[in-house]
Protein backbone atom coordinates (compact mmCIF):
# COMPACT_ATOMS: atom_id res chain seq x y z
CA UNK A 1 0.00 0.00 0.00
CA UNK A 2 1.42 3.30 -1.17
CA UNK A 3 0.17 6.94 -2.35
CA UNK A 4 -0.07 7.09 -6.41
CA UNK A 5 0.90 9.84 -8.47
CA UNK A 6 -2.95 11.71 -8.01
CA UNK A 7 -2.05 11.00 -3.89
CA UNK A 8 -4.83 8.25 -3.77
CA UNK A 9 -3.65 5.55 -2.05
CA UNK A 10 -3.16 2.20 -4.28
CA UNK A 11 -1.84 -1.35 -3.71
CA UNK A 12 1.21 -2.56 -4.69
CA UNK A 13 1.94 -6.29 -5.68
CA UNK A 14 5.75 -6.93 -6.40
CA UNK A 15 7.15 -9.96 -8.00
CA UNK A 16 10.67 -11.33 -7.06
CA UNK A 17 12.71 -11.88 -10.14
CA UNK A 18 15.06 -14.55 -8.29
CA UNK A 19 11.87 -16.06 -7.21
CA UNK A 20 10.60 -16.20 -10.84
CA UNK A 21 13.26 -17.32 -12.39
CA UNK A 22 13.59 -20.26 -9.85
CA UNK A 23 9.55 -21.20 -10.03
CA UNK A 24 8.22 -21.53 -13.61
CA UNK A 25 4.50 -21.02 -12.01
CA UNK A 26 5.88 -17.32 -10.10
CA UNK A 27 7.56 -16.64 -13.88
CA UNK A 28 3.92 -17.29 -15.46
CA UNK A 29 1.83 -15.53 -12.73
CA UNK A 30 4.05 -12.49 -13.23
CA UNK A 31 3.88 -12.39 -16.55
CA UNK A 32 0.08 -13.14 -16.61
CA UNK A 33 -0.35 -10.07 -14.75
CA UNK A 34 2.33 -7.64 -16.57
CA UNK A 35 0.78 -8.37 -19.84
CA UNK A 36 -3.31 -7.56 -18.51
CA UNK A 37 -2.04 -4.71 -16.76
CA UNK A 38 -4.53 -2.01 -17.72
CA UNK A 39 -6.08 -4.16 -20.24
CA UNK A 40 -8.97 -4.95 -17.19
CA UNK A 41 -12.10 -2.38 -16.51
CA UNK A 42 -15.16 -3.24 -14.82
CA UNK A 43 -16.67 -2.30 -11.56
CA UNK A 44 -16.52 -5.31 -9.68
CA UNK A 45 -12.78 -6.47 -10.44
CA UNK A 46 -9.17 -4.81 -8.94
CA UNK A 47 -6.41 -5.71 -11.45
CA UNK A 48 -3.49 -3.99 -12.11
CA UNK A 49 -3.51 -0.74 -13.67
CA UNK A 50 0.20 -0.57 -14.12
CA UNK A 51 3.15 -2.64 -14.57
CA UNK A 52 7.00 -1.35 -13.98
CA UNK A 53 10.08 -3.31 -13.98
CA UNK A 54 12.58 -2.87 -11.54
CA UNK A 55 16.19 -3.95 -11.15
CA UNK A 56 15.21 -7.62 -9.29
CA UNK A 57 11.33 -7.23 -9.11
CA UNK A 58 8.35 -6.37 -11.05
CA UNK A 59 5.76 -3.85 -9.35
CA UNK A 60 2.15 -3.63 -10.59
CA UNK A 61 -0.07 -1.08 -9.57
CA UNK A 62 -3.46 -1.38 -8.61
CA UNK A 63 -6.45 0.22 -6.42
CA UNK A 64 -6.67 -0.49 -2.69
CA UNK A 65 -9.43 -2.17 -1.20
CA UNK A 66 -9.58 -0.97 2.27
CA UNK A 67 -12.25 -3.86 3.28
CA UNK A 68 -9.94 -6.58 3.09
CA UNK A 69 -10.71 -10.20 1.82
CA UNK A 70 -14.07 -11.84 1.35
CA UNK A 71 -12.71 -14.91 3.41
CA UNK A 72 -12.16 -13.07 5.88
CA UNK A 73 -15.16 -11.38 6.22
CA UNK A 74 -17.52 -14.51 6.19
CA UNK A 75 -15.18 -15.77 8.86
CA UNK A 76 -15.68 -12.45 10.86
CA UNK A 77 -19.03 -12.65 10.60
CA UNK A 78 -19.18 -15.72 12.21
CA UNK A 79 -21.71 -17.16 10.66
CA UNK A 80 -23.00 -18.66 7.22
CA UNK A 81 -24.73 -15.70 5.03
CA UNK A 82 -28.35 -15.07 4.64
CA UNK A 83 -29.36 -15.66 1.12
CA UNK A 84 -29.97 -12.04 0.47
CA UNK A 85 -26.64 -11.35 1.82
CA UNK A 86 -25.17 -14.09 -0.14
CA UNK A 87 -26.81 -12.68 -3.14
CA UNK A 88 -25.35 -9.19 -3.30
CA UNK A 89 -22.22 -10.30 -3.00
CA UNK A 90 -22.64 -13.52 -5.47
CA UNK A 91 -24.36 -10.81 -8.45
CA UNK A 92 -21.13 -8.77 -8.42
CA UNK A 93 -18.77 -11.39 -8.49
CA UNK A 94 -20.96 -13.23 -11.59
CA UNK A 95 -21.29 -9.84 -13.16
CA UNK A 96 -17.29 -9.78 -12.94
CA UNK A 97 -16.76 -13.20 -14.63
CA UNK A 98 -19.43 -12.40 -17.31
CA UNK A 99 -17.61 -9.78 -18.32
CA UNK A 100 -14.00 -11.28 -18.59
CA UNK A 101 -15.31 -14.51 -20.29
CA UNK A 102 -16.88 -11.82 -23.07
CA UNK A 103 -13.12 -10.44 -23.63
CA UNK A 104 -12.25 -13.72 -23.97
CA UNK A 105 -10.54 -13.99 -20.14
CA UNK A 106 -10.90 -16.93 -17.80
CA UNK A 107 -10.18 -16.26 -14.49
CA UNK A 108 -8.92 -19.94 -12.91
CA UNK A 109 -8.60 -19.41 -9.74
CA UNK A 110 -12.28 -18.18 -8.49
CA UNK A 111 -12.04 -17.97 -4.49
CA UNK A 112 -13.23 -16.14 -1.43
CA UNK A 113 -9.09 -14.83 -0.63
CA UNK A 114 -9.68 -13.75 -4.39
CA UNK A 115 -12.65 -11.91 -3.45
CA UNK A 116 -11.71 -8.51 -2.27
CA UNK A 117 -14.43 -5.74 -0.42
CA UNK A 118 -13.82 -1.83 -1.78
CA UNK A 119 -14.77 1.22 0.45
CA UNK A 120 -18.25 0.62 -0.15
CA UNK A 121 -18.50 -3.10 0.56
CA UNK A 122 -18.68 -4.16 -3.24
CA UNK A 123 -17.68 -7.29 -4.19
CA UNK A 124 -14.05 -7.10 -6.09
CA UNK A 125 -12.19 -9.79 -7.89
CA UNK A 126 -8.80 -9.82 -7.92
CA UNK A 127 -5.82 -11.76 -8.71
CA UNK A 128 -4.79 -12.24 -12.44
CA UNK A 129 -1.86 -14.73 -12.60
CA UNK A 130 -3.78 -18.08 -13.20
CA UNK A 131 -5.89 -15.90 -15.83
CA UNK A 132 -5.74 -17.74 -19.62
CA UNK A 133 -6.63 -15.33 -22.46
CA UNK A 134 -7.55 -17.93 -25.11
CA UNK A 135 -11.64 -17.68 -24.55
CA UNK A 136 -14.01 -19.09 -22.17
CA UNK A 137 -14.78 -22.22 -24.58
CA UNK A 138 -11.14 -23.15 -25.83
CA UNK A 139 -9.94 -26.41 -23.91
CA UNK A 140 -7.14 -26.45 -21.41
CA UNK A 141 -4.38 -29.11 -20.38
CA UNK A 142 -2.63 -27.33 -17.74
CA UNK A 143 -3.75 -27.23 -14.41
CA UNK A 144 -4.77 -23.88 -12.32
CA UNK A 145 -6.64 -22.86 -9.02
CA UNK A 146 -7.29 -24.48 -5.53
CA UNK A 147 -7.42 -27.86 -5.42
CA UNK A 148 -11.10 -27.64 -3.15
CA UNK A 149 -12.63 -24.87 -6.25
CA UNK A 150 -11.36 -27.08 -8.86
CA UNK A 151 -13.70 -28.89 -11.18
CA UNK A 152 -14.00 -32.00 -11.93
CA UNK A 153 -12.36 -32.36 -15.32
CA UNK A 154 -9.54 -29.95 -13.61
CA UNK A 155 -9.32 -32.00 -10.34
CA UNK A 156 -8.72 -34.78 -12.73
CA UNK A 157 -6.35 -33.26 -14.87
CA UNK A 158 -8.12 -33.73 -18.19
CA UNK A 159 -8.43 -30.99 -21.32
CA UNK A 160 -11.04 -28.77 -19.63
CA UNK A 161 -12.80 -25.73 -20.92
CA UNK A 162 -11.76 -22.40 -19.02
CA UNK A 163 -15.27 -21.10 -19.09
CA UNK A 164 -17.19 -23.99 -17.28
CA UNK A 165 -14.42 -24.60 -14.74
CA UNK A 166 -14.91 -20.52 -13.90
CA UNK A 167 -18.45 -21.87 -13.37
CA UNK A 168 -17.36 -24.88 -11.14
CA UNK A 169 -15.65 -22.41 -9.08
CA UNK A 170 -18.50 -19.63 -8.35
CA UNK A 171 -20.34 -22.61 -7.31
CA UNK A 172 -18.39 -23.54 -4.24
CA UNK A 173 -18.00 -19.84 -3.62
CA UNK A 174 -21.90 -19.09 -3.33
CA UNK A 175 -21.60 -22.72 -1.17
CA UNK A 176 -18.92 -20.93 1.25
CA UNK A 177 -20.82 -17.73 1.69
CA UNK A 178 -23.85 -20.26 2.41
CA UNK A 179 -22.34 -22.15 5.09
CA UNK A 180 -19.92 -19.73 6.42
CA UNK A 181 -17.13 -21.10 4.69
CA UNK A 182 -17.22 -24.81 4.58
CA UNK A 183 -16.95 -26.73 1.15
CA UNK A 184 -19.42 -28.92 -0.55
CA UNK A 185 -16.90 -31.48 -1.19
CA UNK A 186 -13.44 -32.02 0.93
CA UNK A 187 -11.02 -34.90 1.61
CA UNK A 188 -8.41 -35.66 4.03
CA UNK A 189 -5.79 -35.64 0.72
CA UNK A 190 -5.84 -34.52 -2.68
CA UNK A 191 -7.06 -37.98 -3.59
CA UNK A 192 -9.79 -37.98 -1.55
CA UNK A 193 -10.61 -34.60 -2.40
CA UNK A 194 -10.71 -35.67 -6.09
CA UNK A 195 -12.50 -38.49 -5.70
CA UNK A 196 -15.43 -36.54 -3.84
CA UNK A 197 -15.25 -33.78 -6.11
CA UNK A 198 -15.79 -36.48 -9.07
CA UNK A 199 -18.14 -38.74 -7.70
CA UNK A 200 -19.67 -37.55 -4.08
CA UNK A 201 -22.85 -35.60 -4.47
CA UNK A 202 -22.57 -31.70 -3.04
CA UNK A 203 -23.51 -32.07 0.81
CA UNK A 204 -26.15 -28.88 0.54
CA UNK A 205 -26.95 -27.20 4.07
CA UNK A 206 -30.49 -28.22 4.79
CA UNK A 207 -31.70 -24.66 6.05
CA UNK A 208 -31.47 -23.29 2.41
CA UNK A 209 -34.96 -22.74 -0.07
CA UNK A 210 -35.66 -24.64 -2.56
CA UNK A 211 -34.34 -22.57 -5.45
CA UNK A 212 -30.76 -21.66 -3.76
CA UNK A 213 -30.17 -25.35 -3.48
CA UNK A 214 -31.48 -25.66 -7.27
CA UNK A 215 -28.70 -23.15 -8.45
CA UNK A 216 -26.35 -24.82 -6.64
CA UNK A 217 -26.58 -28.57 -8.25
CA UNK A 218 -26.84 -26.59 -11.83
CA UNK A 219 -22.93 -24.35 -10.73
CA UNK A 220 -21.91 -27.83 -9.13
CA UNK A 221 -23.15 -30.00 -12.21
CA UNK A 222 -20.01 -32.41 -12.52
CA UNK A 223 -20.45 -32.35 -16.01
CA UNK A 224 -19.11 -29.47 -17.71
CA UNK A 225 -21.50 -29.86 -21.01
CA UNK A 226 -24.54 -29.93 -18.53
CA UNK A 227 -23.39 -27.13 -16.02
CA UNK A 228 -24.89 -23.52 -16.31
CA UNK A 229 -23.28 -21.74 -19.27
CA UNK A 230 -23.28 -19.01 -22.15
CA UNK A 231 -25.35 -21.76 -24.58
CA UNK A 232 -27.59 -22.31 -22.02
CA UNK A 233 -28.47 -18.33 -21.20
CA UNK A 234 -30.63 -19.84 -18.11
CA UNK A 235 -33.45 -17.30 -19.40
CA UNK A 236 -35.55 -18.80 -16.38
CA UNK A 237 -38.01 -20.05 -19.12
CA UNK A 238 -41.48 -22.50 -18.57
CA UNK A 239 -40.96 -24.31 -15.39
CA UNK A 240 -37.71 -23.37 -14.37
CA UNK A 241 -37.90 -21.54 -11.08
CA UNK A 242 -34.10 -21.68 -10.00
CA UNK A 243 -32.94 -18.54 -8.69
CA UNK A 244 -30.76 -17.48 -5.95
CA UNK A 245 -33.82 -16.06 -3.73
CA UNK A 246 -36.41 -18.19 -4.70
CA UNK A 247 -38.61 -15.70 -5.52
CA UNK A 248 -38.83 -14.47 -9.16
CA UNK A 249 -35.98 -15.49 -11.09
CA UNK A 250 -32.94 -13.22 -10.61
CA UNK A 251 -32.08 -12.84 -13.95
CA UNK A 252 -28.77 -11.15 -14.05
CA UNK A 253 -27.90 -14.29 -11.97
CA UNK A 254 -29.32 -16.68 -14.11
CA UNK A 255 -28.39 -15.40 -17.35
CA UNK A 256 -25.38 -14.17 -17.04
CA UNK A 257 -23.41 -17.13 -15.46
CA UNK A 258 -20.89 -18.08 -18.04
Amino acid sequence: MTHGRDGQIIAVKTYDHKEARAEKAVAKHMLNEERLAGRIQHENIIAPTLARRKIGCTELEMEYAPGGTLEAHVKKLGRPLTEAEAANYFRQIVDAVVYLHGEGITHRDIKLENVVLDAEGNARLVDFGAAREVGADTFLMSVQGTPAYMAPEVATQRAHKGGPADVWALGVLLYNLLSGGAYPFWGKNMDELRRNITAAPPRIPSHLSPACRELLEKLLNKSSANRISAAERMRGGEGDKSGLMGAPVDARVQENVQ
